[in-house]
């Protein structure tokens, strides 16, 4: 779920790396926590088909309607 959050409220493709961090953020302490962060293979399957990646490693939406 915060995969698609992220990417949807993003004004731009978000690399795998900026969404490990992203998602291993912890606000409440400002630090990202390097242990909770997913591992890019589980991020790239946790889209499901609705998302894929780009190159190397940009995570978009397959289609844009999927974002709306």
């Amino acid at each position: 779920m915060k995969l698609l959050q992220w990417m949807t409220c993003s004004t731009r493709p978000m690399t795998l790396r900026e969404l490990e961090d992203a998602i291993g953020t912890r606000p409440e302490k400002f630090t990202v926590d390097k242990n909770d962060r997913p591992f890019p293979k589980l991020l790239r399957s946790a889209g499901g088909p609705i998302v894929e990646t780009v190159g190397e490693d940009t995570m978009v939406f397959v289609h844009f309607s999927a974002r709306e």
